[in-house]
């Protein structure tokens, strides 16, 4: 904030806050009587762009606590950390609070039944829930051989379940369930920016133009010719 007294030429500053000092500038100009003014101007807010506020989501905050925890129990039990995510995000979109409408907990979204028979003491502490459902997962992997859509159609249905159909169930729910998380699995699609280059075939050599002849006429004139 700026006050001006006296005389034109004397001008007073005071400073309310260094804060406001950051995000002002000043702006001087010659008044009629031949003193300076001065005037301060706000500058604009800085704001971030989409793609640097998704990037700081990342980096940051509860849902990268989650990713590192998900990647962490990948390692430690030797499955796809890509797998791992795709199944916590169609689960619960990474919420270590989530409930869902049949009772299933957390992250990875464990039934009380099963939290307990991982030994998930509290199913809402996400390292517990995300240690507990991806050893579920490893364990249904072995299972089914390696079979990534068996094991995903028992963490959804059931191991008992997929015995007893000998295979994917006939549940729509289940269904859906796998194939959601499998499209999680593609890579996405390749931009044109990094599409290989079409080939261009070489352009062919063009005959050479017949050379200028200069020659005299009958009449003893110039006279030039292109032609053979």
């Amino acid at each position: 904030m700026l006050y001006r007294r006296g005389h034109p030429g004397i001008v007073v500053f005071c400073c309310l806050s260094g804060l406001a000092a950051q995000t002002s500038a000043l702006a001087r100009a010659r008044g009629a009587t031949g003193g300076w003014s001065f005037s301060e101007t706000r500058a604009a807010p800085l704001t971030r762009t989409r793609a640097a506020a998704a990037n700081f989501k990342l980096v940051s905050g509860p849902r990268a606590r989650i990713r590192r925890l998900l990647n962490r129990a990948a390692r430690h039990y030797r499955i796809s950390p890509r797998l791992v995510r795709a199944v916590a995000r169609q689960e619960s979109d990474f919420h270590p609070r989530a409930v869902s409408s049949k009772g299933a907990l957390g992250v990875m979204q464990l039934m009380p039944r099963t939290a307990r028979e991982l030994r998930v003491a509290r199913p809402f502490d996400a390292a517990q829930n995300i240690d507990g459902g991806v050893r579920f997962l490893r364990d249904l992997l072995a299972r089914y051989h390696g079979n990534r859509r068996l094991a995903l159609a028992a963490y959804n249905a059931g191991p008992g379940a997929v015995d007893r159909f000998g295979g994917i169930p006939p549940y729509a729910e289940t269904q859906h369930y796998i194939r959601a998380i499998l499209q999680h699995l593609r890579p996405p699609p390749a931009s044109a920016a990094a599409r290989p280059a079409a080939r261009i075939s070489p352009a062919r050599p063009q005959p050479a133009a017949p050379p200028i002849v200069l020659s005299r006429s009958s009449e003893g004139g110039w006279v030039f010719s292109n032609t053979d």
